[in-house]
């Protein structure tokens, strides 16, 4: 393992008071990969505090096996992410009337894929509760935008260990 590796392994084990926990890793002959989960009551920027110890920034993205990934951050703009309008057309609904909200307004996302040739989703409700606006971002995209990444769930979903757990009605 090359000495670097085992230096961001260290460093990363090391961090002082960081609501950010070391969920895996693995190394290449190259590079040591770490896997980083907030607890859920913690939003980003806890960003800042894990870009220094390696010095790189942190970039979010958002996908599920079901479609895979369909939404990526830019440097330009942090804090939202770019659907990947070219794979997928996304909507936005009101999950109690499965009506489209107005752009801007918070519902729940609803992704077509493209791009998926053996098991194509149509309008596949994602449970996600997102706020999409549309137009030119900071970094010269037309990609329509969910502000703020995924803002929560409309069910109560929980994932622990790994497994999507649902409470009992």
């Amino acid at each position: 393992m090359p000495p670097s590796s085992v230096a961001r392994q260290r460093t990363l084990s090391e961090w002082p008071k960081s609501p950010l926990k070391k969920t895996s890793t693995f190394t290449t002959p190259l590079f040591a990969v770490s896997s980083l989960q907030a607890s859920p009551a913690e939003t980003f920027p806890p960003r800042a505090s894990a870009s220094k110890p390696h010095g790189a920034p942190f970039f979010d993205h958002a996908g599920m096996t079901e479609v895979g990934a369909y939404a990526f951050e830019c440097m330009e703009a942090p804090g939202g992410l770019h659907i990947n309008e070219a794979e997928f057309i996304a909507e936005v609904i009101d999950p109690a009337t499965l009506q489209p909200v107005a752009e801007g307004q918070t519902g729940e996302l609803v992704l077509t894929n493209l791009g998926r040739i053996g098991m194509p989703l149509i309008r596949y409700r994602t449970g996600d509760l997102v706020r999409m606006l549309r137009g030119r971002c900071a970094c010269g995209r037309h990609y329509a935008r969910l502000e703020g990444g995924i803002l929560g769930r409309i069910d109560d979903m929980v994932t622990i260990r790994g497994n999507n757990v649902f409470p009992p009605p």
